[in-house]
């Protein structure tokens, strides 16, 4: 069996597996990528991991070379999309589970390509759903919102977004939108953009964060110039160990959990199963939790 990572490939009784990463490791990924490993262990697969650095071409050559040193399956977690037609066709008919950032369901076809992935609509709307609940005493239902998106073109920024505004709306707010932009999910850019957006001196009530690492640099901003997230929450997405330490510290208000071992086990025991003449249905769900300070604890 064969799996990549990000890019891997899956041989029958496996003896070497790999995987390509679409863009430097986060926290999400590395642990998505471990829970592979580990299941790839159990079941006697060699799993090897490549990092395609971005680069969509990079990926379609690593899927290729996969395919053709006789793996049975590939995982793969895309650089882009909207490639997913490209990468399915550079495996040359060997089956590709795409785990993480699933392409349109149009994609997905029995014994040529699979999805494991969670509902990003889900995981907006929790925050959505937590918000509405922190401020349900707010007499003004006017929320003037920052916003920090990720990668533009990324199947989570847009849903990740939009549902967890249609969730205030829902709600009764009227939502403000004082700041919006890319910092790609990474927090050092986080923490810059808020930084400047915060030196304008626009009112900011609630910072929401498509992932947990913009969400911690949204909070090193706010320290900096000496204000908590008592003074403006902040919500991030994902539930990595470091945004679980934030809530239980005090300082991150809420995330929602998206099951990185989940998704990377999930994707090789489908890939397994495909292999072995089961039969798994195209797309599987793994679902998001909140994660607040009231249930923290069964989170670290």
């Amino acid at each position: 069996m064969a799996v990549i990572a990000e890019t891997a490939k899956i041989l029958p009784k496996v003896t070497k597996s790999r995987w390509a990463s679409p863009f430097q490791r986060d926290q999400f990924l590395s642990s998505l990528d471990k829970a592979a490993q580990d299941a790839a262990a159990e079941q006697g697969i060699d799993l090897t991991s490549q990092d395609a650095q971005k680069d969509v071409q990079k990926q379609i050559d690593q899927i290729a070379t996969f395919a053709s040193q006789g793996c049975k399956a590939i995982i793969v977690n895309p650089v882009e999309i909207d490639t997913a037609d490209a990468l399915i066709s550079a495996a040359g008919g060997v089956p590709v589970f795409f785990v993480n950032r699933l392409p349109d369901e149009s994609v997905f076809k029995e014994g040529i390509a699979y999805g494991v992935g969670s509902d990003e609509l889900q995981s907006g709307g929790f925050q959505g759903e937590f918000l509405a609940g922190y401020f349900a005493d707010r007499t003004d239902k006017t929320l003037n919102v920052a916003i920090l998106q990720g990668i533009i073109g990324h199947p989570a920024t847009n849903k990740r977004t939009d549902s967890a505004l249609q969730g205030l709306k829902d709600a009764g707010f009227t939502v403000n939108e004082v700041f919006k932009d890319t910092a790609e999910f990474d927090r050092a850019k986080a923490m810059q953009l808020i930084q400047t957006f915060l030196g304008t001196g626009k009112p900011v009530d609630v910072i929401v964060a498509n992932n947990d690492e913009m969400a911690l640099g949204a909070i090193e901003a706010l320290k900096a110039v000496g204000k908590t997230t008592k003074d403006v929450p902040v919500v991030g997405i994902d539930a990595t160990s470091e945004g679980v330490a934030s809530i239980a510290a005090g300082d991150l208000n809420a995330s929602v959990f998206q099951d990185a071992v989940g998704q990377g086990a999930g994707a090789l025991e489908a890939a397994a199963k495909v292999v072995t003449g089961e039969k798994v249905d195209l797309i599987t769900w793994i679902p998001f939790k909140l994660v607040t300070p009231e249930n923290v604890a069964d989170y670290q």
